[in-house]
């Protein structure tokens, strides 16, 4: 915009004016010409968005693109194992039984990418896509709507994902129970996968014997050498 407005301005002196005129001109009045500069490049930086405010339009436009692709998107397909470890297999299995959310239970997002927390008017809302269905549009989203001090330990629980697990313990939140009834919220949407106590023992039963059978291994190797 400055390049054009300066284009203008000399053109059009040009055409009306004799070219010695001109000089004239500037050499008389470089002072009232360079206030006038200064007052087009005020002018012109007051529509340049700070970096802050394009970073803000950028976040909106992304989280607006990830609310369209979770409710244009086909509902999740689960693996055996993810399935195990979601409430959906719970209600299955137990007739509607709620599996117990603990402050030492492991959890993580049962399949990257179908859910996405965004904050809108001074909420922290949790939009996923697990209630999709095969038709296109055929259920709307149900966002689930949290305090904004619920963000950062909601963002915790939607990052971590295969094979990493987080103790609803290690949550950023003030209490225990707060931690815990983010844990639950997200798990009875079926979005979030928990690690029963019988798995973890059996988790690092076989991470044990894994590591003995290297251990054994590297010894053989060594003794054959």
């Amino acid at each position: 915009p400055l390049s054009i407005l300066l284009t203008s301005f000399f053109f059009g002196m040009h055409c009306c004016c004799p070219f010695n005129l001109i000089w004239r001109v500037l050499h008389h009045h470089h002072t009232m010409l360079w206030h006038t500069l200064s007052c087009l490049l005020a002018a012109c930086s007051c529509a340049i968005l700070h970096p802050t405010q394009a970073c803000d339009l950028v976040d909106a436009a992304c989280d607006e693109m990830g609310k369209r692709f979770l409710s244009d998107r086909q509902p999740p397909s689960l693996t055996k194992a993810e399935r195990d470890a979601t409430i959906r297999a719970e209600r299955i299995q137990q007739g509607e039984a709620e599996a117990e959310i603990t402050p030492m239970t492991m959890c993580r997002l049962a399949r990257p990418g179908i859910a996405r927390l965004v904050l809108e008017d001074e909420r922290a809302v949790v939009y996923h896509c697990a209630d999709n269905v095969r038709v296109f549009h055929g259920n709307p989203l149900s966002p689930l709507e949290y305090e904004m001090d619920d963000g950062p330990a909601l963002e915790q629980l939607l990052t971590t994902v295969e094979p990493a697990w987080i103790m609803v313990n290690d949550l950023i939140h003030d209490t225990i129970e707060d931690k815990v009834s983010i844990a639950s919220s997200l798990y009875d949407e079926g979005i979030l996968a928990i690690q029963s106590e019988a798995d973890m023992r059996e988790a690092e039963m076989s991470e044990a014997e894994t590591r003995e059978a290297n251990m054994h291994g590297a010894e053989i190797q060594g003794a054959a050498e």
